[in-house]
């Protein structure tokens, strides 16, 4: 294994600005899907009468037991599929889930562009600010970053995250001889207290996202800056806020998981609507509890949720989650209620399907006491319609803790120690 060590210095950065601040958040209950939005009616919306059919369920091709540590990931990457355990990277067969490699690595968080990992070891007697960089064949080199927290691929160049102390956080773009392309510090340091974590950090070539966390639970907001000069844009997560916030605010991007456009022209989606752009007018707003949870370069694909346990009064019916597609630019749309309270993400593409997970339970009394189900579901975003499923076992309320990861045949699931494989309907 390969090792090389540098420092960070000097670099010429654009000036810092101030990215938009929000008042902290009371949640009404672990409804993490719900946001209060703009109201506005859509026109043109095709509506199928009666609760969506659940869809057959998807068939389990394979899995595989995991020792899952404290920073369990899975990605697809050339082909294999790849899991971060508790002292290992590890490859295994998209087909059989057969071990193909492993590099050990202690706790690693690692970060994949789908051509290579890009791994910080965070367990015992891990060296500070090594960053392992490992390919598709499982050959592994490492450098060393001082203060390194996070790390992924950007392109040849490396996003490193990190901070040491009470001092500041950062992030930097370094290319492959280390010559720091830019740095931009996220977090000044600090006087009293502790500062910020780095909990996760998603690297693509139209922005980096990261989030910062604390007692192993990530922050809901993300940060975001342009690739390119590592200036902050300005960024929300689908989050609850409430309308008496500043309408700057529903000009604030949103960041999601299962974002498959391939443009940079494509549509711009924003707390309060999608438009071409953020300084373009809308092209149509977000209803009252509609949060996108995919986007492609024609549509958007939403849910709407059902009402929330707090504003069920006794008696009254609870309601369930519809799905809607909306083209980018457009009024028509298309939706259909499920037989889900919710569906929320993690979400990732699977061809022409989009994963995510729905809540299953009764009535209000099971919600309460905690007796629901969960199921990974296949959306048909064409029809607005549930296409599969795949019951979760164990998992908890009131969020499964699981990652995903899929190609054109099959869906990857990572859930309570287990890979699983599954086909698609």
């Amino acid at each position: 294994m390969a090792h090389d060590e540098f420092a960070l210095g000097e670099s010429d950065v654009a000036p810092e600005r101030e990215p938009p601040r929000r008042r902290p958040q009371a949640w009404s209950g672990p409804w993490p899907w719900a946001m209060v939005a703009v109201v506005l009616l859509v026109a043109g919306v095709i509506t199928s009468p009666g609760g969506d059919a659940p869809g057959r369920e998807a068939r389990q091709e394979w899995s595989a037991r995991i020792d899952a540590g404290n920073h369990a990931g899975l990605w697809l990457v050339g082909g294999a599929v790849v899991t971060a355990e508790r002292n290992a990277v590890v490859a295994r067969s998209p087909h059989v889930g057969a071990v193909l490699w492993q590099v050990p690595l202690a706790e690693p968080h690692c970060s994949s562009d789908g051509v290579r990992l890009v791994c910080v070891p965070s367990g015992r007697g891990a060296d500070d600010g090594t960053i392992t960089l490992i390919d598709s064949t499982g050959s592994s080199t490492s450098t060393r970053v001082p203060g390194a927290q996070l790390a992924g691929p950007l392109g040849g160049d490396l996003i490193v995250a990190g901070g040491t102390g009470r001092g500041e956080r950062w992030l930097a773009r370094l290319a492959p001889d280390g010559h720091q392309r830019w740095r931009s510090t996220l977090a000044e340091p600090s006087s009293a207290g502790t500062s910020p974590t780095f909990h996760e950090l998603a690297v693509s070539e139209r922005a980096i996202i990261w989030w910062f966390g604390e007692n192993g639970s990530a922050y809901p907001e993300p940060g975001m800056v342009e690739p390119a000069s590592g200036e902050r844009m300005p960024t929300l997560s689908a989050a609850p806020y409430t309308p008496s916030l500043p309408l700057a605010f529903e000009r604030t991007l949103m960041y999601l998981d299962a974002d498959a456009r391939a443009s940079e022209d494509a549509p711009t989606i924003m707390l309060g609507g999608v438009a071409d752009s953020i300084d373009e007018p809308w092209l149509w707003r977000w209803e009252v509890d509609e949060t996108p949870i995919g986007v492609t370069d024609d549509a958007v694909i939403s849910t709407i949720s059902a009402d929330r346990p707090s504003d069920v009064k006794n008696g009254d019916p609870w309601g369930y989650a519809t799905i809607r597609t909306r083209a980018a630019e457009g009024s028509q749309a298309q939706e259909s209620r499920t037989t889900y309270r919710s569906i929320s993400c993690p979400c990732t593409w699977a061809g022409s399907a989009l994963v995510a997970h729905g809540l299953r339970a009764s009535d209000l009394d099971a919600l309460q006491d905690g007796d629901v189900a969960f199921d990974v579901v296949l959306l048909d975003p064409e029809h607005a319609s549930v296409a599969g499923r795949h019951p979760l076992a164990g998992a908890t309320w009131p969020q499964p803790a699981m990652a995903l990861a899929a190609d054109d045949e099959r869906a990857f699931l990572l859930t309570g120690g287990e890979v699983v494989a599954l086909s698609m309907p």
